[in-house]
C-alpha cells in the first residue's frame, strides 16, 4: 500500500507532537515567488498547506524518517499550498531537518531535502533556507531528497550544471541569500549559535559581516557542537534574547530611546533624510503569536515522550505551560471554545 492511502491506525495529536514522541515544528522561508502555492490548487483540486501536512502526518508517523517518507508521498498526491518551509522533525532518537518547496503552477507536489543532525550536534534556522549543497544523498539514515531536487532545477533554469555536481546548492537554488535574509534572518540563527556553539565549530566574528548582509557568501555552517550541555532552561533564554551584548544589540541603538528598549515598533526599515536604516529583528521578537520548546524523553511511556512546553505571545516573558502529544485536551483557560464563548 502506499503510504497516502488511508491508515490501518492513526496516532492522537496535541500542537506539534504526537502520542507516538514525534514533533514537526516549522518556520516559513518563503523561497522563490514564483514557486510559491499559498492559495492555489492543483489538478484534482486538492491541496495541503504546511500545517494540514503538519498535523495529517503527526497523525500517520511514529518516528522522523517515517515523517519524512510521508511528507513527500502526501504531496506528490494532493499537492502543496504553501510557501517554502523548514521543517524539524525530531522523535526520541533523531533530530532531521528538511526544507520543503513547492513547484508553483509548473508542475504538482514539492521539492525537498532532508537531513539528518548528527548525534552531538545542534542546529538552527529562521525564515532563511539554510541547507547548501548534500550531494551525494546515497545514505537514507543521513540525507533523503526529492528524486528530482536538481532536475527540477535545471528545468526552471535555476542550476546549469549537471544532476550529480557536488556543488548544487539548495539553499542558494531555491531561496538565494539577500541582505533581508541575511540580517533579519540569519543573524539571528548568528546569535543563537554564538551563545551555544563550541568554538571550534562557530567563530562570531567570522561570520559577523555575512549575518550583516554585507558578504553573502560566507554562509554559516549548518551543524554545530554546542560548547555545553543543553538545557530546556537555557533555550528558554536564548529563544527570549534581544542580540544582548552583541554587534546588533538594538538596546544600544539611535532608536532605543532613553529607555534602552530592545523593541522596535515601526517596521523592519525606516528613513532619515536621504538614507535608509534597519531595525533589527531579534531572536526573542515581540510579535511572537506562539512558541513551545519541546523536550522528547524516551525512557516513559509513549503517549508521554513528547512534551511541548508552549507559551503564547513574546518569548521573553510569557508563561510556559506542559503539553503531551498524547494529551487529550488541554486546560480550559487555552481552550479555543471556552474564549469563544466568553466573547
Amino acid at each position: 500500500p502506499r503510504s497516502t492511502d488511508p491508515p490501518p491506525k492513526t496516532y492522537h495529536g496535541m500542537g506539534h507532537a504526537n502520542s507516538q514522541g514525534l514533533v514537526i515544528p516549522a518556520p516559513t522561508h518563503g523561497g522563490r515567488k514564483e514557486l510559491s502555492n499559498v492559495g492555489k490548487t492543483h489538478l484534482n483540486g486538492t491541496v495541503l498547506d504546511y500545517g494540514s501536512l503538519i498535523y495529517v502526518t503527526l497523525s500517520r508517523a511514529a518516528t522522523a524518517k517515517e515523517a519524512i517518507r510521508i511528507m513527500a508521498a502526501l504531496v506528490e498526491q494532493y499537492g502543496y499550498a504553501s510557501d517554502m518551509e523548514g521543517f524539524s522533525i525530531a522523535d526520541a532518537d533523531e533530530v532531521w531537518y528538511m526544507e520543503f518547496i513547492a513547484k508553483g503552477g509548473f508542475e504538482k507536489g514539492a521539492v525537498w531535502v532532508a537531513l539528518r543532525v548528527p548525534d552531538g550536534h545542534i542546529t538552527a534556522h529562521a525564515n532563511q533556507a539554510r541547507i547548501t549543497t548534500f550531494l551525494p544523498c546515497d545514505d537514507a539514515d543521513k540525507c533523503m531528497m526529492a528524486p528530482d531536487v536538481v532536475t527540477f532545477a535545471k528545468k526552471r533554469g535555476y542550476w546549469s550544471g549537471s544532476a550529480t555536481d557536488v556543488s548544487f546548492s539548495f539553499s542558494d537554488t531555491y531561496d538565494p541569500v539577500t541582505f533581508g535574509g541575511a540580517r533579519w534572518c540569519e543573524a539571528r540563527v548568528w546569535y543563537v549559535f554564538s551563545q551555544l556553539a563550541d568554538p571550534r565549530d562557530f567563530d562570531p566574528q567570522e561570520h559577523l559581516a555575512y549575518a550583516q548582509g554585507r558578504q553573502l557568501t560566507k554562509r554559516m555552517p549548518l551543524f554545530v557542537r554546542p560548547k555545553q550541555q543543553l538545557t530546556r532552561e537555557l533555550i528558554h533564554k536564548v529563544m527570549g534574547s534581544h542580540y544582548d551584548a552583541s554587534w546588533f544589540d538594538p538596546a544600544i541603538d539611535v532608536g532605543a530611546a532613553a529607555e534602552h528598549s530592545p523593541y522596535r515598533w515601526n517596521g523592519l526599515k525606516w528613513e532619515h533624510g536621504a538614507s535608509q536604516y534597519v531595525n533589527e529583528r531579534v531572536v526573542g521578537v515581540q510579535y511572537t503569536g506562539w512558541h513551545f520548546v519541546a523536550t522528547i524523553r524516551k525512557a516513559v511511556p509513549r503517549p508521554m515522550r513528547a512534551v511541548l512546553w508552549w507559551g503564547a505571545d513574546d518569548h521573553s516573558f510569557a508563561p510556559k505551560i506542559p503539553i503531551h502529544g498524547g494529551a487529550a485536551r488541554v486546560d480550559v483557560s487555552y481552550d479555543d471554545a471556552n474564549c469563544t464563548a466568553r466573547a
